[in-house]
């Protein structure tokens, strides 16, 4: 969960991309609405 957000958000990141999204449990939808992309990438 990531804070500062209102809704139980998540975060994954994908190769150079960071996205946050969250999940409405009783519809089973994700809805995405942040896709950046990161300046540094970790390994």
């Amino acid at each position: 969960m990531v804070e500062g957000y209102d809704q139980k958000v998540f975060r994954v990141r994908v190769g150079g991309y960071r996205i946050l999204y969250y999940v409405v449990f009783e519809t089973k939808t994700i809805y995405v609405f942040i896709i950046d992309k990161r300046g540094v990438v970790y390994d």
